[in-house]
């Protein structure tokens, strides 16, 4: 403006010679060195009339293209976000009034990719006192923001899985009592008809089972039970099963390995992983179209490749189709839960996210590559275990186990699951101290020697399971302890080395009843009597 004081830059040109271009230069130098791009804004004619190289190089632009592409606050402004194209009319608005302006706002590059600009504009006057230009700096800001974008996720993920664990760990404490008193009336119950509604009411509970566990896959917070298995033998087995109920049955390609390929995994988890993998690759393919199914031994040195596992050897699933592939966006997004390109009443969008949380769990990694009309290809990777022992096999027994009088500590809150668990216990033959509180479980460890203690996790209170756990191991590190819950995770080694096996709920009587022989036969712990 007119009779305005002499600013500090005027008197930085001043000493620097404002006669020269040295300023320009050593501004020019100290813009880029900050990342900071500049242009200078017409504003009666609504026009770029400067731009440094690195305030268009933020738009994948020229200086030259940039200045032309500006199509002014009037125009239909295609390289802004439709949404945010009014934030800047305003904002310019609010220079022509003499404002300094700041702004975020998204943009679109050349190749059409989204990015975020930080600007900052001062009105520059005439001799009159008028706004005539911006004068505007500029910092690219996209990979702070996408940054952001992703812990923003992971967090909503994070509330997603305790969300999820949370309502599984209720509703198999449901299913426990359900299955658990239709398992007690079968018992009882002589009449065929009855009991075969019994049966009907086991098997829905199983299979409610079978779904909370999918949910805590995705929440990385399944019980899993792993087994010595071979890749090869079990996705041969999946295959079959695809192929065997599939309705529309494409040519599927399997390439097995020779080598067994021992792994350890939870089966029924792994197969429904095959299985969901197959589905997805069948229904991107067209008429005609085909699926390849390898299984083979992998070696990873050292790579850049973010994506694939740590160094090492691996026993690798590969499922490939020639299907119409994955656009980029879509594949990154692919392993988030309830993301999906199918209709809702095709798929949930949780089969690929419970299949990343599985992996995970097991110390592998699932890897997604996928050209558009090009097919996708996925890739299972599994730390092999090329010198495990065989898997053992429980004897097997004529009848089931009995327990003379040994004694059980029974820890569980719910009243239902409880009653359920103490009449088993007693009916196999067991003396059960049954409590329902982590101090009502302390006093009973201080007063009796158990032969196994069967444990629930998650109570009211402070204490957990696997801190009555450690008090029984202290006692008597001999004590087989199981941990029966409908959430279990056990987050490091000093809450394994207390814990001997762990059990999902719902589980079966037979099953229960068949874990505990195998634990006191292998840790033959000493008689529990009182002290």
């Amino acid at each position: 403006m007119a009779n305005q004081l002499p600013s500090e830059d005027d008197a930085l040109y001043s000493r620097i010679g404002a006669g020269t271009h040295s300023h320009e230069l050593m501004l020019e130098q100290a813009a880029r060195i900050a990342q900071l791009g500049y242009f200078v804004f017409n504003v009666e004619q609504s026009i770029v009339e400067v731009c440094s190289v690195r305030h268009a190089a933020i738009f994948g632009q020229t200086p030259d293209e940039f200045i032309d592409s500006v199509s002014g606050l009037k125009g239909p402004m295609e390289m802004i976000h439709p949404e945010d194209r009014n934030l800047l009319r305003e904002a310019y608005q609010r220079l022509i009034k003499g404002e300094t302006i700041e702004m975020e706002y998204r943009f679109y590059r050349i190749d059409r990719s989204m990015g975020y600009i930080r600007e900052t504009v001062a009105p520059d006057y005439d001799s009159s006192g008028k706004v005539v230009r911006g004068l505007g700096s500029s910092l690219d800001v996209s990979d702070t923001r996408r940054a952001e974008e992703r812990k923003a996720q992971a967090n909503r993920l994070a509330a997603l899985g305790e969300l999820t664990a949370g309502v599984a760990h209720d509703v198999n404490n449901i299913l426990a009592v359900v299955m658990g008193n239709a398992e007690l009336l079968q018992d009882v119950q002589h009449d065929t008809g009855p009991n075969q509604l019994l049966s009907e009411i086991i098997s829905a509970a199983r299979r409610g089972g079978t779904l909370t566990q999918s949910l805590l896959n995705f929440a990385q917070r399944a019980t899993i039970r792993p087994v010595l298995l071979g890749l090869a033998k079990e996705t041969a087995q999946a295959v079959a099963m695809f192929e065997r109920t599939s309705l529309k049955k494409p040519v599927i390609q399997m390439e097995a390995s020779t080598d067994a390929l021992p792994i350890y995994a939870d089966r029924d988890n792994l197969q429904s992983v095959i299985l969901n993998i197959l589905i997805n690759a069948r229904d991107a393919i067209r008429d005609g179209g085909s699926i390849r199914v390898t299984c083979d031994t992998q070696r990873l040195g050292d790579h850049a490749d973010t994506g694939l596992p740590a160094p090492g050897t691996y026993a690798c699933l590969t499922i490939e189709d020639d299907g119409a592939g994955i656009s980029p966006q879509n594949l990154a997004r692919v392993t988030e839960p309830f993301f999906t390109t199918k209709s809702r009443s095709n798929g949930s969008g949780l089969g690929l996210s419970m299949a990343a949380g599985f992996m995970r769990q097991l110390g592998g990694e699932i890897v997604i590559t996928s050209q558009p009309g090009s097919g996708t290809c996925v890739r299972l990777f599994f730390p092999l275990h090329q010198n495990a022992p065989a898997q053992g096999t429980a004897a097997t027994q004529d009848k089931p186990a009995t327990f003379d009088k040994q004694h059980v500590l029974l820890l569980e809150d719910e009243d239902g699951i409880r009653t359920v668990l103490q009449h088993n216990l007693t009916r196999w033959g067991f003396t059960v101290t049954a409590t329902s509180t982590g101090q009502e479980a302390v006093a009973a460890v201080k007063s009796h020697r158990f032969d196994i203690a069967l444990l629930d996790n998650y109570f009211p209170g402070d204490l957990n399971g696997v801190d009555i756990a450690a008090l029984v191991k202290a006692r008597n590190p001999a004590t087989p302890v199981i941990l029966l819950t409908g959430m279990a995770h056990l987050d490091s080694d000093t809450d394994r080395a207390v814990i001997d096996l762990v059990l999902a709920k719902p589980v079966l009587a037979q099953e229960l009843r068949a874990r505990i022989a195998g634990l006191l036969e292998t840790a033959h712990p000493p008689r529990s009597d009182p002290t």
